[in-house]
């Protein structure tokens, strides 16, 4: 990268890509809008936690330089 910083994913991938375990067999229209339901529910408080640790990381990074100045 230009900036020679490495990105971190504050989240796990592998869950926030596979937010239900789906099942091996066909479902029915209810069971699937069930399942993604489901998914949908995991998956806005996954954002609601990363953009809460965020807002803190931002803070602490913003006192730790105030500091040091």
């Amino acid at each position: 990268m230009v900036t020679r910083v490495h990105p971190t994913i504050p989240l796990d991938v592998v869950e926030a890509t596979w937010l239900v375990k789906y099942p091996e067999r066909m479902v029915s229209s209810a069971e699937l809008i069930g399942l993604q339901a489901l998914a949908l529910a995991k998956h806005v408080k996954h954002v609601e936690e990363m953009r809460q640790r965020v807002s803190r990381e931002k803070i602490q990074r913003m006192l730790q330089l105030k500091s040091e100045l």
